[in-house]
């Protein structure tokens, strides 16, 4: 039985070796949410992501807020073939530009990526991929489909919100591909938690049908983390220094051993305010980064 795991609810020695992270964006509404894989393998510190972030941004960092996972149900021997395959791809593709799109209608069999120069091989009318529609190729190029199309709806008018947002990311990072982004809309979509409940049925591929129920539980897992404690505070990414970052809905947070004491850590937010601390615990440097956080939260 797959579940979804929250943050903080597992810690990385029991992580599976290959699943799919969805992560909410800034606006804490789930259902704008983002999605990409993480694995471990061996000789690797820690977990591992790749994930489309956006026009021609493919990365390998963990994402900026909170994310949960679920796990494919596969064998030990595929998953880790797979988590190997997937990390040398992404290694690949970094220095490649993976254009950014948004039709559903892309995320069957018909992409794969060369043996070679492991670049996506596109299609006819199909430009680009979206962060779901690469997750999805990234396994259906190794013949596991998690999603079948031929029941999913067309356009659905709730998704408007996301593709406006998504608009203004093209905007910014990728202006010259603004026009033909436009272009591709109203058009079918798969949402970020309705693979995360594909992933949770357990059995590939999955209609749309199959998927709602479960789609619906992992919303409401979401909503219901946010609205707890936990979910008020931030989400902190620690590096290999021991320095910790995370990101709010309008501040970037770090916090950095002091180098004047090493037994003190320094506190430093950006964003609609600056704030600089220095000298403090490391409770005491997180906790007032948590405040700062629930008081934008309350004010929105």
């Amino acid at each position: 039985m797959s579940v979804f795991a929250l943050p903080g609810s597992i810690v990385d020695a029991d992580f599976p070796v290959l699943a799919i992270f969805n992560s909410i964006f800034k606006d804490r509404d789930p259902s704008l949410g983002h999605l990409g894989v993480v694995y471990n393998i061996p000789d690797s510190e820690g977990m591992s992501f790749l994930h489309l972030e956006g026009p021609k941004s493919l990365s390998q960092r963990p994402p900026k807020y909170y994310w949960g996972w679920a796990a494919p149900k596969l064998n030990a021997t595929t998953s880790r073939l797979l988590a190997e395959r997937i990390h040398n791809i992404g290694n690949e593709q970094l220095r490649q530009r993976v254009h950014f799109r948004f039709g559903a209608k892309h995320g069957g069999v018909f992409l794969g990526f060369d043996v070679t120069s492991f670049t996506p091989n596109l299609p006819p009318g199909c430009l680009g991929l979206s962060c779901v529609t690469y997750v999805l190729n990234l396994f259906s190029h190794h013949g596991i489909s998690l999603i079948d199309l031929s029941d999913w709806p067309g356009h659905r008018t709730e998704d408007d919100r996301w593709f406006a947002g998504a608009c203004e990311m093209v905007e910014r990072f990728a202006p010259e591909n603004l026009d033909a982004f436009k272009a591709e809309w109203p058009t079918s979509w798969i949402r970020p938690t309705e693979v995360i409940g594909a992933v949770l049925t357990q059995t590939h591929p999955v209609g749309h049908r199959q998927v709602q129920a479960k789609d619906r539980e992992v919303l409401d897992l979401w909503r219901s983390f946010l609205s707890s404690e936990q979910g008020l505070k931030l989400y902190w990414t620690v590096d290999s220094e021991g320095d910790a970052k995370a990101q709010g809905i309008s501040h970037s947070y770090a916090i950095k051993k002091s180098r004047s004491d090493p037994a003190k850590w320094d506190m430093l937010v950006s964003g609609k305010s600056k704030v600089t601390k220095r000298g403090l615990s490391l409770d005491s440097a997180k906790s007032e980064c948590d405040q700062i956080e629930r008081l934008e939260i309350e004010a929105q």
